[in-house]
């Protein structure tokens, strides 16, 4: 099953328990209220358990779902620059494979310098593209295996 299918489904379900949990939530709060003694105490500690289990729930499905968005922002992010740069790959190639129509010394050397790009920039982006790769990647399949 898709992941983020998987937490729009659990999202909707906890929507439709809601209603179920406010109102156990309410009776709950009464039977504190009205009565006294164990019953009271033991209602109490049931409030309590249900609580902290509906709120640890709620939130692990949120940040779950946060954190495949995210994940999926950095994919976004990754394909377009891997796409960015064999698009300028795919322009300096064709400038290496184009034939030269320089006739002196001068016009060669201005057709190497347009051709020039530091090779720092190339590396730069090439590791961008990787880094944001893995993340995404490790992230994916954090969740993947959380659900799993």
């Amino acid at each position: 099953m898709n992941i983020f299918l998987f937490l729009q489904m659990c999202q909707k379900d906890i929507n439709t328990h809601r209603q179920g949990y406010n109102a156990i939530c309410s009776a709950s709060q009464r039977i504190i209220e009205d009565c006294t003694g164990s019953l009271s105490e033991q209602a109490a500690m049931e409030l309590d358990r249900v609580s902290r289990r509906w709120m640890m729930i709620t939130n692990r499905v949120t940040s779950n779902q946060q954190q495949l968005e995210l994940s999926l922002k950095d994919w976004q992010e990754y394909t377009s620059l891997t796409e960015n740069l064999m698009v300028w790959l795919r322009e300096k190639e064709k400038l290496l494979r184009a034939q030269s129509k320089a006739i002196t010394v001068h016009e060669v050397e201005r057709e190497l310098d347009t051709m020039k790009v530091p090779h720092e920039s190339v590396f730069v982006l090439s590791v961008v593209c990787l880094s944001v790769s893995f993340v995404a990647l490790r992230d994916v399949e954090k969740l993947y295996h959380t659900f799993t």
